[in-house]
């Protein structure tokens, strides 16, 4: 059988032949057209312009005997005198150009009629070219006008024959192309036939066998590949079916061979997380329930693989569920490591604390995917923890007596109670003073976070001013502001509305950090403190030009007994720990922005009261 190149170049091959004949056709019939046409214009258009010449020449004749009528003699006799030469040589190019016997009949009128006319005008004309003779007047009205008017008769009875021979010639040319037309309609319905019926073969030809393996190669894509193609043919569409039965022979392979490595990857990363200590929740991007390692189960109980469960039906704790939503709905990763990422779990009757940890899964191309859970176990922590906040309250307890003593007997030997001290005795007094009022401070702060952490220490809360916490803060720290030579200012915005807080707490909030800004502000510096109005909560800012923090020490600089290294002592580095416990028990958190030589920025968030209707209502 002859190959598809060739079956395709023979049925092209003929429908040009066909498209060449039918334009040939044409071709010639235009061109015997086009001949006829030129053959009349060609004998008909000159007449026509010399009749028209010929016209024009006489009116100019008319022209110039009114002009010497005028008294412009010279000029009009010139004017005569020149037309009717060129009148004479337009009759002679009509002789040339006349084929028609009524043409030729009109034309012998004609030229005897002008010969006349001109004899008659010129011999005016040179009678009248100096001055106007008696009786010109009479002599054109009665004997050249009307010979005029017949010239022009006889003239364009010849141009109207002219003009009907280009008319009748047009006429046959429409015949002509008409014909044409029926004739080229007829062989191109005719080659179109044929080229609808060569097409329709070779589509039948072609295509039937290109449907089958379009066919075939959707149902390779659909995952069917034992399926085979079965085409008895020689060509290069056989060639092409034995192609497609090969390929899917290899693709069958190499699916088996990745079903194989993918059952193997699945069943490693499944025991690979069956086997962590820690419990692991992974879910789709429906938040559907995809795998529970076993520690999970164990908590939360086995799920079903098919169909998935939906997260919330299985999984009870609220924070969990949280947290997951946001890693798949905003990408958002939860790992802090404050006490926000601990949850509580009951599990066989015991009290368990997890630190939570979320993160979303996303493809290269940023595609989502679902979200992963790991539950780190941290009980023990919490317990040695607790052990160590209880240590330490029982330990500050312990020392506030012995300390409040010795500063009682500092006191009293400071007042001369034992004898009266020398100078060098009272500057070591002075010291041991100071040493045992940090003391006293530390044995407090110890307290206070012992307390605060613990939960005997909760807010009082009530419904308060920022307005007065501010005003009150400005009394307190004024004087020592101005006693380091710094410039203090408070901005409060007008119309702030009342807060749900603890007047006591918030204000050793503010406090203390007015107190560190004033510490670590060189003299001449200025610290501002905001209270500004932020949706449904009231934000505090305590803005200075001190030392700033450096970078390293920002992410920990809550954390206690944190101090930054080169800065200005005065505590233990429990102060911002206490301030953001106090404002996190209010439902706020607190903020630090800082940088090395261009001060800090402080900033805390209280929720706003809710109005008095409400509370009356509630």
């Amino acid at each position: 059988m002859r190959s598809l190149r060739i079956q395709l170049l023979i049925s092209h091959l003929s429908l040009v032949l066909l498209v060449g004949l039918i334009l040939s056709g044409a071709v010639l019939s235009f061109i015997s057209l086009r001949g006829s046409i030129d053959s009349v214009l060609s004998l008909n258009y000159p007449t026509i312009l010399a009749t028209q010449d010929l016209e024009s020449a006489m009116r100019e004749q008319r022209l110039g005997f009114e002009t010497i009528l005028r008294g412009d003699t010279v000029r009009g006799a010139g004017m005569v005198q020149s037309n009717v030469s060129r009148s004479s040589g337009d009759v002679q190019r009509i002789s040339e150009l006349l084929t028609d016997p009524e043409e030729i009949r009109a034309y012998g009128d004609l030229v005897s009629l002008h010969s006349r006319y001109a004899a008659t005008a010129m011999s005016l004309a040179d009678a009248n070219q100096l001055s106007v003779q008696p009786g010109l007047e009479r002599v054109r009205q009665e004997q050249l006008e009307p010979q005029m008017r017949e010239i022009l008769f006889l003239t364009s009875q010849i141009r109207g024959l002219n003009e009907q021979a280009i008319l009748s010639e047009n006429d046959r040319a429409k015949e002509a192309a008409m014909r044409f037309s029926n004739v080229g309609i007829f062989v191109t319905v005719f080659a179109l036939a044929a080229a609808i019926f060569l097409a329709y073969r070779m589509m039948n030809m072609a295509l039937r066998p290109l449907a089958i393996i379009a066919k075939h190669a959707e149902s390779l894509g659909s995952g069917n590949l034992s399926e085979r193609l079965t085409i008895p043919r020689d060509d290069e569409i056989g060639h092409l079916a034995d192609s497609f039965n090969e390929m899917a022979t290899r693709f069958s392979e190499m699916q088996n061979a990745n079903v194989r490595r993918l059952e193997r990857a699945q069943r490693m990363s499944d025991a690979a997380l069956d086997s962590l200590y820690d419990p692991v929740i992974v879910t789709d991007a429906r938040l559907r329930i995809v795998h529970l390692n076993r520690a999970a189960q164990d908590i939360f109980g086995p799920v079903a693989s098919s169909p998935r469960t939906p997260l919330k039906d299985h999984i009870s704790d609220s924070r969990i569920v949280e947290a997951l939503e946001n890693a798949v709905d905003d990408q958002e990763v939860h790992a802090s490591e404050d006490e926000r990422s601990l949850v509580s779990l009951n599990v066989d009757g015991k009290e368990q604390i997890y630190r939570m940890r979320v993160t979303p899964m996303l493809t290269d191309a940023n595609f989502r995917l679902g979200a992963v859970a790991v539950l780190e176990d941290v009980t023990y922590l919490r317990v040695l923890d607790r052990m160590k906040t209880e240590f330490i309250g029982v330990a500050a307890h312990e020392l506030r007596t012995p300390v409040s003593s010795m500063l009682l007997a500092v006191q009293l030997l400071e007042e001369g109670a034992a004898g009266e001290l020398t100078a060098d005795q009272k500057q070591l007094v002075a010291v041991q003073r100071d040493d045992l009022l940090r003391l006293k401070k530390l044995t407090k702060d110890l307290l206070d976070v012992t307390r605060l952490e613990s939960g005997t220490l909760p807010p009082t809360l009530r419904r308060i001013s920022p307005s007065g916490l501010l005003e009150d803060l400005e009394h307190t720290m004024m004087p020592i502001a101005e006693q380091k030579g710094v410039h203090l200012k408070v901005e409060i915005e007008p119309d702030l509305p009342e807060i749900l807080a603890d007047a006591t707490q918030i204000g050793q909030v503010l406090t203390n950090l007015v107190n560190n800004a004033v510490r670590h502000t060189p003299e001449n510096g200025a610290i501002t403190v905001r209270a500004l109005h932020r949706e449904n909560q009231v934000s505090f800012e305590v803005h200075d030009t001190g030392e700033g923090i450096p970078q390293d020490y920002l992410r920990r600089i809550f954390e206690r007994f944190v101090q930054v290294p080169g800065a200005t002592q005065g505590g233990a580095g429990l102060g911002l720990s206490i301030a953001q416990k106090i404002v996190r028990n209010h439902g706020g958190d607190m903020s630090v922005n800082s940088e090395l030589g261009e001060g800090s920025v402080f900033r805390f968030w209280i929720p706003i009261a809710a109005p008095p209707r409400e509370e009356t209502n509630a």
